[in-house]
């Protein structure tokens, strides 16, 4: 397992399949709420407190979940929110449910007129632009979406939008690099609106590639 510090009160872990295996568990296991998700979960968070000094002090525990590719799960959790065992239990069977839908649909998406499908866009923020351009230099153009940047004057961090649209790049595979310099946030059509209504555009179209022209 691999963690890394995002603030001083939460931390994301990356388990892989293999990991999973070795406690006998697998992503599909969390379909199903049982006494070994919760056992296991808690073993994470424990090691947390080894690997990273991750503090406990037995309030209500937040955890966000990612379901990435090739079976590798992320765990982002951290004790200031209300989110419990339970909820995350509830969340991770519907990100496993959403990375299976989405790509048991894609040879079906390429199929249908444009009209008929609903392209998924991902909504990201990132602490500081030092934080995205580390990602930026390390993300191959092969693997760069279509994205838009965006920031609040308010805050110090910007908040990147993703989606696939024409450059054939597998999300999921974007997504299990980006989280390691950014927060997934939300694919709520709602939030994604707002971003784009009241942030101030920072680069419209094709951010990712606009900046890879600022590291030459």
């Amino acid at each position: 397992m691999k963690f890394k510090r995002i603030s001083a009160d939460t931390v994301r872990c990356f388990i892989s399949s293999e990991e999973l295996a070795a406690n006998g568990l697998t992503v599909s296991d969390f379909m199903n709420s049982d006494g070994r998700c919760e056992e296991f979960i808690r073993k994470v968070v424990t090691l947390a407190q080894e690997e990273v000094d991750f503090k406990v002090y037995g309030g209500p525990m937040s955890i966000q979940v990612a379901a990435l590719s090739e079976g590798t799960v992320a765990l982002t959790f951290s004790e200031h929110q209300d989110m419990g065992i339970a909820e995350f239990l509830e969340a991770l069977r519907n990100a496993v449910e959403k990375i299976r839908t989405e790509t048991a649909a894609l040879p079906v998406l390429q199929e249908k007129p444009a009209e008929e499908s609903k392209e998924t866009s991902y909504l990201f923020y990132v602490e500081s632009m030092d934080d995205l351009m580390a990602f930026v230099e390390r993300l191959p153009k092969s693997c760069m979406p279509e994205c838009s940047l965006y920031k609040n004057p308010h805050e110090r961090g910007y908040y990147l939008i993703a989606s696939a649209g024409e450059s054939g790049v597998r999300m999921a595979d974007f997504i299990t690099g980006a989280i390691e310099y950014m927060t997934a946030l939300s694919e709520d059509d709602i939030r994604l609106s707002y971003v784009k209504e009241h942030m101030k555009p920072v680069i419209k179209n094709d951010a990712l590639r606009e900046l890879t022209e600022l590291l030459r």
